[in-house]
């Protein structure tokens, strides 16, 4: 049997949560001659921002079992959970399983890594390198990138995140994820952090994962906290497979 020769790909550019899953995505609805080029200019495919720290401590805001990848597959990561030895970092509450946001993480990487690796041709190709350019060509694109490379494509999806913050001009930090830029802090001067967020908890329990035991303050000019979650059932999964009736 002769094999269908491959279309152009369809690009995804960057591959945080949303761009990994755009591509996970995209696999399951285009014919299987569409490739899917996925690009990422960091050494971490599938994480981002998001789900790189691994502090343990990082929780994700949303139940485990809101976490599914896969909307008609609501159970996906409970399920996930279930088979991996985490240790550190699954939190079980009257209100829930809050899990680390590296845990997720994790996830997402599996994941990728069974679409990469899964049987039959792979569909999907990781390319390792910053996009430098992207130029309109007809029928589509063609992406250039810092290290040389020149992949057409058929269409392209922008999932880059959010843009760096500029150069710190006075002794602060932009990044609460990165608990080595603080530096090194005097145990007997406070520390302000400057909104009262989730961010906020997430600076705290980097501090205290430093070593960091002097005073924290928390500056906000509307004093308000993040709520705790409550107690809640489950959504109810919706049947879209019986027809409805017109009213």
């Amino acid at each position: 049997m002769t094999r269908q020769p491959s279309l152009p790909p369809i690009a995804v550019i960057g591959a945080g949560f949303s761009g990994t899953m755009a591509a996970l995505q995209l696999l399951s609805v285009l014919p299987p001659e569409r490739p899917v080029l996925l690009c990422e200019r960091s050494g971490s495919f599938a994480r981002g921002l998001a789900y790189g720290t691994g502090n343990p401590a990082h929780l994700l805001n949303v139940r485990a079992a809101n976490m599914s990848a896969f909307p008609d597959r609501p159970d996906h990561f409970e399920e996930w959970l279930a088979g991996a030895d985490l240790g550190e970092g699954v939190v079980r509450t009257p209100a829930g399983t809050f899990v680390a946001r590296g845990h997720y993480g994790s996830y997402l990487t599996d994941l990728l890594t069974a679409a990469v690796t899964g049987p039959g041709v792979p569909r999907l190709r990781l390319v390792n390198d910053a996009v430098v350019d992207l130029e309109p060509r007809a029928g589509g694109f063609v992406l250039r990138t810092e290290g040389g490379q020149t992949h057409r494509a058929a269409g392209a999806v922008l999932a880059m995140g959010n843009l760096a913050a500029a150069a710190p001009k006075s002794r602060h930090s932009l990044d609460p994820w990165a608990p080595e830029s603080f530096g090194r802090l005097h145990p007997h001067a406070p520390v302000l952090i400057v909104g009262t967020g989730l961010t906020m908890l997430d600076a705290v329990a980097s501090l205290r994962t430093q070593g960091f035991s002097g005073a924290i303050l928390a500056l906000s000019r509307r004093g308000l906290l993040p709520n705790a979650h409550a107690p809640a059932d489950l959504w109810p999964v919706p049947d879209l497979t019986r027809p409805t009736s017109p009213p």
